[in-house]
Parts: structure tokens; sequence; C-alpha cells
């Protein structure tokens, strides 16, 4: 499941087919917070992504990103939104540095 999340995404063309859309709203919800950590991590690490506004935009709407409280799927959606250049969620990820001190989440953020 996230595997098919992870490419489903890398490979996504159309961001307004509706059908689409709630596809991988369902598959994203229907995951455990382990399950979501490991997408943004693969997405970071295996695949290197970074996408441009419109898919950023697309994804932080679907799952609800910036209403998101776990410290670990933050980390991953912060890092892929630096990576992709992403001013949308800026506030969050001052916001997420202020407030978390644990290298291990801002060091790479700084990075």
């Amino acid at each position: 499941l996230v595997w098919w999340l992870v490419e489903t995404w890398t490979n996504l063309k159309e961001f307004k087919d509706e059908k689409v859309s709630e596809e991988l709203k369902s598959k994203y919800f229907g995951m455990t917070s382990d399950q979501k950590y490991y997408f943004f991590q693969y997405l970071n690490d295996f695949k290197s992504a970074s996408f441009e506004k419109e898919k950023m935009n697309l994804m932080s709407v679907l799952y609800g990103l910036t209403d998101e409280k776990n410290w670990e799927i933050l980390y991953g959606w912060h890092r892929l939104s630096i990576r992709s250049k992403y001013t949308g969620c800026l506030e969050q990820i001052f916001t997420f540095i202020e407030a978390q001190g644990r290298l291990k989440y801002t060091k790479s953020i700084y990075a």
C-alpha cells in the first residue's frame, strides 16, 4: 500500500481527476501512522522526490497536513516541502522547529 502510494504520487500527472484524488485520499487514511511515516520517508529518501506546487497543494489538502499533529509525519512532510521548494507550509515548518528540539528532526530540516 505504501509503495503503491509513493509510485502513484511520483508518477501523477493529472491533478484535477476527482476519482484519482478520492483514491489517493482513501488509501492514505487507510494507513497506520507508521505507514504514513514510511510513505514520506520513501518519497524523501528513495525517490528523492521533488514535486511542483500544484501537486504539493493537492497533497496538503487531501491529507490535511496543515492540521497534522504527529511529529514523525510532519517531519517527512516538511522535508518533502523543503526539497520541493513549497512555501505553503513555511509557517508550519518554523513552528515545528521552535517546538521540537530533537536533533533527529531539526538537523535535516536545517541542512
